[in-house]
């Protein structure tokens, strides 16, 4: 089974039905059942509650968490101290690009897994040689 990682702003399109990629999102993930492994880093996940947290609210980032902390759906990946240590390299040396520290701990663990594909509605991950999809 192939694997395709799954950024914050998939996770948030997904999540919430006012998203103008909500719709989107939901017909790709579910067009991924049974063919693709989606992978959830730890990072995604912190950051994922982060901004669920601040647009919507704590009672509904706890309810999204336990959700996503339930489901068989996405296979969590914790990060190594490899994995680690090539984020601060990415994020020192791409300093002059508008990546987060999560976004280069991403591309840390697309290196580490061998993939180049990402669910993500955030386009800088082009830059970084991933194919974003939808």
């Amino acid at each position: 089974m192939s694997t395709i990682l799954i950024d914050t702003s998939a996770l948030h399109a997904l999540n919430y039905a006012r998203d103008d990629n909500h719709a989107r999102a939901v017909a790709y993930f579910k067009s991924l059942a049974g063919r693709v492994k989606p992978i959830l880093t730890e990072w995604v996940f912190v950051e994922t509650m982060n901004l669920t947290k601040a647009r919507l609210g704590p009672a509904y980032a706890v309810a999204f968490g336990r959700q996503l902390k339930a489901s068989k759906a996405f296979y969590p990946v914790l990060l190594n101290d490899l994995d680690k240590q090539t984020t601060w390299e990415i994020f020192e040396q791409y300093h002059d690009k508008a990546w987060s520290y999560t976004d280069c701990s991403v591309l840390a663990v697309a290196r580490r897994l061998g993939t180049r594909r990402i669910f993500a509605f955030d386009h800088h991950f082009e830059q970084m040689g991933l194919e974003v999809l939808p």
